[in-house]
């Protein structure tokens, strides 16, 4: 990714790329954001039905269910 540099004679092309830099970052966040809500959820209906049916099997699950989120967003392999 190239990152551009403002002066005073930035051109409406490099604000043009600046926008498209901006978008594309901010649509890898969006979708960042949704994954993270999306465990938030599924890790909290596993709980939540595991605590109703008390079902330790199931929180044992839901724990791996969460680890996995954690290892997949805080420690993805690629870094």
């Amino acid at each position: 990714m190239n990152i551009i540099i403002m002066t005073e004679q930035t051109t409406e092309q490099h604000y043009l790329e600046m926008a498209a830099q901006f978008k594309e970052m901010m649509e890898g966040k969006n979708a960042l954001i949704k994954e993270l809500k999306k465990a938030i959820m599924v890790t909290y209906s596993l709980i939540r039905t595991a605590d109703e049916n008390h079902d330790g099997e199931m929180l044992i699950q839901a724990r791996q269910v969460a680890s996995e989120f954690i290892d997949n967003f805080f420690f993805p392999e690629d870094d």
